[in-house]
């Protein structure tokens, strides 16, 4: 089999698997982590989060965050210029948590969420925030130790 032959099948078994050619401002890579990444407290809890981002192409881009707790990014981010060869980094906080038990533990996340000249959501990072269980409170709703009456 020829060359040609076999460039023509492999870009026709790609395409019957559905892969689509990568466009020229697509990331090449975006990567991050979650600083800490499991956090017990005190509660509320900072989560600092490191994106890297790498375009195929030399060009700026825009961007917001995405939360698993729904906060909304509402922040105008500055264009990010990449250079295709260094990646962009990038950066966001994480401020919640309370004593509660929706916070016993939170399996939170945090993407990157390209909106210019593309659209691209990249891969969670992922952390676990575990704010302890939930104050007891009494019948009357003050806190105190089970089975205390205040």
């Amino acid at each position: 089999m020829n060359a040609r032959r076999l460039v023509v099948l492999a870009a026709a078994a790609a395409l019957a698997l559905g892969a689509r050619p990568a466009r020229a401002l697509d990331p090449a890579a975006i990567w991050g982590a979650a600083y800490p990444a499991t956090s017990n407290g005190p509660c509320p809890a900072t989560i600092l989060v490191k994106f890297q981002a790498l375009l195929r192409a030399p060009a700026t881009f825009t961007f917001r965050w995405d939360r698993s707790d729904g906060v909304a990014d509402t922040t105008m981010h500055a264009p990010i210029a990449n250079d295709a060869v260094h990646p962009a980094r990038l950066e966001t906080t994480v401020k919640l948590g309370v004593r509660d038990a929706k916070f016993h533990p939170y399996n939170g996340w945090v993407k990157m969420h390209v909106l210019t000249p593309f659209d691209y959501l990249s891969d969670p990072v992922k952390f676990t925030l575990d704010c302890g269980a939930p104050i007891p409170h009494t019948t009357n709703g003050t806190a105190g130790p089970p089975g205390t009456v205040k």
